[in-house]
C-alpha cells in the first residue's frame, strides 16, 4: 500500500449518519472536476485531490464503474477508484483531512492442470487444449535447452503441466507462473520444477536440482592464448584489408580437441568460406556458437546432432583464409555477434546445497502429480 504524501482539509460526519457508496459510471473524456460538477460536488475539491502523490491516476479516468464514493450532502467524505484490476486508490477522510492511499489487490489463485498430446506443433497441440498462448511460449521457453520444438519433438509426445491462474471478484485476470512441467518425447522424460529464490524471482531446476537454463564455458580449447581479440576494424592476416573480425581467434597447435562451449544442437558441420571447416551449435533460442578453421570434425559429428557442454566437436587446423594453426571462435544472441570475451553468457547454478534436500523432496511430490495427471 501506498504512503500518505499530502492531504487537505476534509469535512466530517458521526459514524452513524455515514451513507453507503455512491456508484458513478465514468464516460469517455470524463475528468474528475467534471464528476464532481455532475454531483454538485466542490469542483476544487477534485482539484485538490488530484494532486496528492498517490492520486496520480484520477488524472487519467478510465470509463466505466470504476468510481465510487460516499457524501454528506455536497461534501465528499471518501472516494475509490480503481485504475487497474489489480489496484485501487482509496481517498478517506481522517482527522480532518483526505488521505490517499494505493491499495493492491489480493488474487485469488488457482491452479490449473493441463495434459498436451502432440499431435502437430506444439503450439496448436497447446491451443487444442484451450492453454492460453502466453503459457505455451513459456513452456518452451522453460524447455529450450533440452528440445527444440520445431524439429525434435514427434507426434504422441506428451507435456503435462501445472500452472497458476489469478482471479479477481471470481473473474480471471491473468496467469501466474508454470509450478511444474514434464516433457515425454521419444525414450526421453524431462522434468521441469519451479524453485523460488532468496531475491523472489523463481527458476526451473530437473528433478536433482540441476539447472535447466544451459551455461557457457569462456573458452573451447583447454589452456587458452589469445591471438586476435573482436574486432570492428582489424587487418586482415591474409586479405591484408582492414575488415570486421567478430570472433576470437585462439592459437594452438594442430589437432588440438575444440569442445562445445555449451549444450545444443549442430546446425552446421560443414565448409563455410573463408572460415574453414566449420562447425555451427545452437544453444537455447537465443545463441549460436561458430567454430571455424578446423583440421577435421570429431567422429559422429553432423548436422542435427545433438552436443553437450565440453564433448569434443573438432580439432584445430588451419582450413579456409589462416595463416597457420587456430581456433576462430565466435557468438551469437539473437543473430548478433558478440564479443565472447566481455558479453556475459548464462551462468546459472545448481540448487544451493542447504536447500537441496528440501528441494528434491518437493520435486518429487511434483512428479508424482505429474504422473497421475496425464494418467487420469
Amino acid at each position: 500500500t501506498g504512503a500518505v504524501i499530502s492531504s487537505i482539509p476534509a469535512h466530517t460526519t458521526t459514524p452513524e449518519a455515514v451513507p453507503v457508496w455512491q456508484l458513478i459510471e465514468i464516460v469517455k473524456g470524463d475528468s474528475l472536476v467534471r464528476i464532481f460538477k455532475r454531483l454538485d460536488l466542490d469542483p476544487a475539491q477534485a482539484i485538490t485531490i488530484s494532486k496528492l502523490h498517490d492520486a496520480k491516476p484520477l488524472s487519467n479516468l478510465r470509463p466505466g464503474p470504476f468510481l465510487k464514493i460516499r457524501r454528506d450532502g455536497d461534501n465528499l467524505l471518501s472516494l475509490q477508484y480503481q485504475p487497474d484490476s489489480a489496484h485501487y486508490l482509496r481517498i478517506e477522510s481522517a482527522d480532518d483531512h483526505y488521505q490517499a492511499e494505493m491499495v493492491e489487490r489480493e488474487f485469488q489463485i488457482k491452479q490449473r492442470e493441463v495434459v498436451i498430446e502432440i499431435t502437430d506443433s506444439l503450439y496448436q497441440s497447446a491451443r487444442r487444449t484451450q492453454l492460453p498462448d502466453s503459457v505455451t511460449y513459456r513452456l518452451a521457453d522453460i524447455f529450450q535447452w533440452q528440445v527444440d520444438f520445431s524439429t525434435d519433438i514427434r507426434k504422441g509426445d506428451l507435456l503435462t503441466l501445472v500452472y497458476e491462474e489469478r482471479f479477481l471478484d471470481e473473474k480471471k485476470v491473468g496467469n501466474g507462473p508454470i509450478l511444474a512441467a514434464s516433457l515425454e518425447t521419444g525414450n526421453n522424460t524431462y522434468h521441469a520444477i519451479r524453485h523460488t529464490l532468496s531475491d523472489g524471482s523463481g527458476n526451473y531446476y530437473s528433478s536433482d536440482g540441476k539447472s535447466l537454463r544451459g551455461a557457457f564455458l569462456r573458452s573451447p580449447i583447454a589452456n587458452p592464448r589469445i591471438t586476435s581479440s573482436f574486432s570492428y576494424n582489424r587487418l586482415h592476416p591474409v586479405l591484408k584489408i582492414r575488415r570486421p573480425h567478430l570472433g576470437v581467434d585462439y592459437g594452438a597447435t594442430r589437432g588440438t580437441p575444440v569442445i562445445a562451449t555449451a549444450d545444443g544442437k549442430i546446425v552446421r558441420a560443414s565448409r563455410k568460406g573463408g572460415y574453414g571447416k566449420t562447425i555451427i551449435i545452437r544453444h537455447g533460442q537465443q545463441y549460436h556458437t561458430l567454430y571455424g578453421h578446423l583440421s577435421r570434425y570429431a567422429k559422429g559429428i553432423r548436422k542435427g546432432r545433438s552436443i553437450k557442454q565440453g564433448q569434443v566437436i573438432g580439432y584445430v587446423g588451419t582450413t579456409g583464409l589462416s595463416t597457420g594453426p587456430h581456433l576462430h571462435y565466435e557468438l551469437h544472441v539473437d543473430g548478433k555477434p558478440r564479443n565472447p570475451q566481455t558479453f556475459k553468457t548464462p551462468r546459472t547454478a545448481s540448487v544451493n546445497s542447504k536447500e537441496k534436500p528440501a528441494f528434491i523432496e518437493h520435486a518429487n511430490d511434483w512428479i508424482a502429480r505429474l504422473e497421475s495427471i496425464h494418467q487420469t
